[in-house]
């Protein structure tokens, strides 16, 4: 069974949030009223969900959710219940799984306890960008923005001055960076291997040649892509 902590300055807010997580098997563990309770339980006890509001006294749920982020070893995964949808951007930088804008529904919250257990089961510990195989990346996807780890894409591509970033479900996703950026985020957890294309160096299963044409195969999806000539020597460097 999951542990929950609920941070809201509203106690029927609370309350409700309670008996709906009690009902999907959820145990509430600790709850608190601002920010500053919520590092506390953080850092006191060990939880799997922290809910959070965004306007709260003495410390908001985003400043309290940045500090988690900095001085905790092991962040739960973040869920902001809030009435304002205007913070969702910032909220998703964050790493949050989900954003829930009040009053939100039983189906609503069974979709963000799911994306949070899905993190749990494969301990993807919600990690800041510096810390390598933990990166994530915000993008609108199932409804809404969520953060979804590398190890999660296949590759990103370019065309008609918009990026996409390809699952490893093959489905495709809009991307709001480019490709450079892209780069820049990932670092060398990823590799350029032609213009259009930024691939995750652990998608890359083998290099083939055929006619002249040099291409790599994917590993959860099968797919083939082109290595331009500029990119050849560094992207076999990663087959050594």
């Amino acid at each position: 069974m999951l542990k929950a902590a609920v941070v809201d300055d509203e106690p029927l807010a609370r309350a409700r949030l309670k008996r709906l997580l009690a009902a999907q098997d959820i145990a509430v563990v600790a709850e608190g009223e601002n920010g500053q309770h919520a590092i506390d339980i953080v850092r006191e006890q060990q939880i799997d969900l922290l809910f959070v509001d965004i306007n709260m006294p003495v410390m908001n749920g985003l400043e309290a959710v940045s500090k988690i982020d900095a001085t905790c070893d092991r962040a739960p995964a973040i869920v902001f219940c809030t009435a304002y949808d205007q913070y969702a951007v910032e909220a998703f930088r964050t790493n949050a799984v989900a954003y829930l804008l009040k009053p939100f529904d039983v189906e609503q919250l069974r979709a963000a306890l799911a994306k949070a257990r899905t993190l749990t089961e494969l301990q993807l510990q919600r990690l800041s960008p510096q810390n390598g195989s933990g990166t994530t990346i915000a993008l609108h996807y199932e409804g809404a923005i969520q953060n979804i780890p590398l190890a999660r894409i296949s590759y990103f591509y370019s065309t008609d001055k918009n990026v996409f970033a390809v699952l490893t479900n093959r489905q495709s996703v809009l991307v709001d960076k480019t490709l450079k950026q892209l780069e820049k985020l990932f670092g060398d957890e990823v590799i350029r291997i032609h213009r259009s294309f930024v691939v995750n160096r652990g998608e890359l299963d083998q290099l083939l040649r055929s006619d002249g044409r040099v291409e790599v195969r994917l590993k959860s999806s099968d797919t083939t892509l082109a290595v331009s000539r500029r990119h050849i020597t560094q992207v076999k460097k990663c087959f050594v």
